[in-house]
């Protein structure tokens, strides 16, 4: 095991290095040396940590060979960039369907010459794996990005592990011919797509895509507001085909066998068949693809009747992957975050469960133990990736977590239920589509109330990436430590009294921290509008029942800043919504600042042609309609103000009756 560890590790270390830094051969070499002189040192001192010295270094050096391997852009289609080009090609991947576009994979051929292209176009018309299509547009490069908080974000080599290098803008798109009947890719594609609009007839929106996302992975139809309502109540693993699913698939596959009469190796040959099919269906996302190889390995297991061990199946499933496509460890944010959380529920549950023993109810028990594990595990990298901290993470998985495999088992039924009913009985498929609609609306109402509760989420700034490395360490360090060790109960169950009660003080102190901080979740709705003084202007703040907060104006000048933080929060450095009424100094002069200050999601100018005086504007269950420069009148429920520049600066507060 010593060995495999310095083997994955060294492997992994070097394709990190080399994908975040760019050097020559030099530090290659210096690497090299050192794994000669560890075999030396090993050689005239045969001692274990020589040798795993020397395994580390060499498997270090070959991970930085296999991340150099980068291939330049094809001549013939980089002559083209920023030009408008027109080409056929092969639609390679199932559609990526936003609300009003979508974006197709399709590879093209140039002479002796191809590659894969990300076609941007309008939804219509619809296109499938396996499709000839024609495109036109305008031909760009994947760039990296910044997100709002500052993160860079590696676009460019997001898209190029899946072999894409460029990017086809405002693109026509017209299939030429269908797929062939004989093509596996698009048969699995037409499955997928034939069990979506089986769920499609036997359930509403959007417990109809959650269901596809729960089964299947997708995103497609959840809307923005609820697919941020899903990563800000941190569920977000449950609408992306995360391994979670293969691994419950995988489950269910061997627990049936179990039931056959099949020998161990038809049945594990059965097996890893319908894992496949599964994959291939849902997509082969990397996430997917480490999963399967993990239950390829399990039913391999099986088959030869030898021991199972979950730890060498996920260092041989991520050494194969990384072998095979080096850009998954750095640029596949989604790859690293379900290694983690695999390594977590391999590690880090049995050292949880025996802290957990007060903890009766062995189910219970399990649930905890296994979200804990998870979330402290994905955490670091969590936070790096997208800085979203969410305060309610654990209660939502906790309690999120025992349904999640009933909503599969009852989606997938919905799903045959559509596919066979719906023509001639519908009715009947509704009525069997019954228990999924339960448990995808019991999923959604979990992320959005969790998600709207007051500090469920903040977002941290950028941060540098050694802290995740360091965090890591740490948790290795924990994990391998004889202190820590799940084999050591015996030391451990003389000390339980002691953690017990460690525990339920600890969580007696959230249980009261919880009760303050949620106490506006039980109380009425209420609306709350702040005049602040700003210079020699005002400015309002308005917070909407569920906490999202409203600027109207900024003031003057920089004094905006302190009566926004005399009003919010200590913590609080985000606004939702910004709403300028005038150009005038007075309404906006403070703008700068608070831009420089606060993160705006989004700025709106309101007495132009694109927004007149006297539109309505929504703000959640309010309504504001501005009339004119820093005037404006504000309705809830059925109580309404008028706010101007000589209104006093004060906080009213309405129920939805009346504002006092």
């Amino acid at each position: 095991m010593g060995f495999l560890v310095a083997g994955v590790g060294g492997f992994s270390s070097g394709i990190l290095l080399r994908s975040v830094w760019e050097f020559g051969w030099e530090p290659i070499v210096f690497v090299g040396v050192l794994a000669l002189m560890c075999g030396v040192a090993w050689f005239l001192v045969p001692r274990r940590a020589y040798t795993l010295g020397a395994v580390f270094c060499l498997f270090v050096v070959l991970g930085m060979l296999r991340a150099g391997n980068d291939t330049p852009l094809p001549s013939v289609f980089a002559q083209d960039l920023k030009h408008r080009v027109s080409y056929e090609g092969i639609v390679v991947a199932d559609p990526d369907l936003r609300d009003a576009s979508q974006r197709v994979e399709v590879r093209v051929k140039s002479g002796e010459v191809a590659t894969t292209m990300l076609v941007v176009a309008s939804r219509s018309p619809s296109v499938g794996v396996g499709d000839r299509v024609y495109v036109a547009g305008t031909l760009t490069l994947p760039e990296p990005f910044a997100d709002d908080n500052g993160r860079i974000f590696r676009y460019d080599k997001y898209l190029e592990r899946d072999g894409v290098r460029f990017i086809l803008n405002f693109a026509f798109l017209r299939v030429v011919t269908p797929a062939p009947w004989y093509s596996i890719s698009a048969a699995l594609a037409r499955v997928k797509h034939l069990f979506l609009d089986g769920l499609a007839t036997t359930l509403p929106e959007p417990a109809s895509s959650l269901a596809g996302g729960v089964v299947i992975g997708g995103k497609t139809g959840l809307g923005s507001d609820l697919q941020n309502a899903f990563v800000r109540s941190g569920l977000v693993q449950i609408i992306v085909l995360s391994g979670y699913n293969v691994m419950i698939v995988a489950e269910w596959i061997m627990a049936i066998l179990a039931f056959t009469r099949l020998s161990r190796r038809w049945g594990a040959f059965a097996g890893a068949t319908a894992v496949l099919i599964f994959v291939g269906i849902a997509g082969l996302s990397a996430t997917a693809l480490r999963a399967a190889l993990m239950a390829m390995i399990a039913l391999y297991a099986h088959a030869t009747g030898r021991t199972y061990a979950a730890s060498r199946a996920l260092l041989v499933a991520v050494f194969l992957m990384l072998l095979y496509n080096p850009l998954y460890l750095a640029f596949d944010p989604g790859f690293g975050l379900s290694v983690v959380a695999t390594a977590g529920l391999i590690w880090l549950v049995p050292i949880i469960e025996i802290r957990l023993g007060f903890i009766k109810n062995a189910f219970f028990k399990n649930a905890a133990s296994t979200t804990l594990a998870a979330q402290i595990a994905v955490l670091p990298l969590l936070l790096y990736d997208t800085g979203n901290l969410s305060l309610v993470s654990l209660p939502a998985n906790i309690l999120a977590m025992p349904i999640v495999p009933l909503s599969m088992g009852f989606s997938a039924l919905a799903g045959l239920a559509g596919i066979l009913f719906s023509p001639l009985a519908p009715l009947l498929g509704i009525m069997s589509a019954l228990p999924a609609y339960l448990t995808n609306t019991y999923l959604i109402w979990l992320a959005r109330e969790s998600a709207a509760l007051p500090f469920a989420a903040f977002t941290l700034p950028p941060f540098p990436s050694w802290l995740v490395l360091l965090a890591y360490a740490a948790l290795i360090a924990i994990a391998s430590s004889k202190r820590f060790s799940a084999t050591s109960q015996l030391r451990l169950a003389k000390n339980a009294s002691i953690s017990a009660r460690s525990l339920l003080f600890m969580l007696g102190a959230l249980a009261a921290l919880t009760f303050f901080i949620y106490r506006p979740l039980f109380s009425a709705s209420i609306i709350s509008v702040s005049v602040l003084e700003a210079g020699k202007g005002h400015a309002v703040l308005i917070r909407s029942p569920k906490g999202d907060l409203t600027l109207v104006d900024t003031g003057s000048d920089a004094s905006i800043l302190r009566a926004l933080g005399e009003t919010l929060a200590p913590w609080q450095r985000s606004l939702d919504t910004l709403i300028l009424t005038s150009d005038k100094n007075a309404e906006k002069g403070g703008l700068s600042y608070v831009i420089n200050r606060y993160h705006i999601k989004k700025v709106m100018s309101v007495g132009g042609q694109t927004i007149p005086y006297g539109i309505s504007l929504p703000l959640g269950d309010a309504t504001l309609t501005a009339v004119a420069p820093a005037v404006f009148s504000l309705s809830y429920g059925s109580s309404s103000m008028k706010i101007s520049s000589t209104s006093l600066a004060r906080t009213f507060l309405s129920d939805g009756n009346e504002f006092r």
